[in-house]
């Protein structure tokens, strides 16, 4: 048996304006996390998924849910991030047999640009 879990792949990007996106290619992936760094920041992220994309533009898009770190409840889960402040928080998404995954901003105001980190990870088998 094959321990492969050792490839995890990574994105991180600046948004500076609305419609900008971090595109992370979650292939081989069972999942992944978002996490957004910013000092003063109001903005809305919408969570896509995709089957075919082969750049992270093309391709159908999906709106998928994620779950947010600070929940009690481990069923929870949203489609929108919203940010109205500086975030403490990370998301988790899902990623079986997709190719895709991006955050992409929905809407946006900043004094500053903000950080947009994903990364995926695979689970042992």
């Amino acid at each position: 048996m094959s321990n492969d879990n050792t490839k995890i792949a990574s994105a991180f990007g600046a948004i500076t304006a609305l419609n900008q996106s971090v595109v992370l290619d979650v292939a081989r992936a069972d999942g992944g996390v978002i996490w957004i760094t910013a000092t003063s920041v109001t903005a809305t992220f919408t969570v896509e998924g995709s089957f075919d994309s082969t750049d992270g533009v093309n391709g159908t898009w999906f709106t998928m849910a994620a779950s947010p770190s600070n929940s009690t409840n481990l069923y929870t889960q949203v489609t929108s991030i919203v940010l109205t402040a500086a975030p403490t928080i990370f998301w988790t998404f899902r990623a079986l047999g997709l190719s895709k995954v991006r955050a992409k901003a929905t809407s946006f105001t900043a004094a500053a640009a903000l950080t947009v980190n994903m990364a995926a990870h695979r689970s042992e088998v």
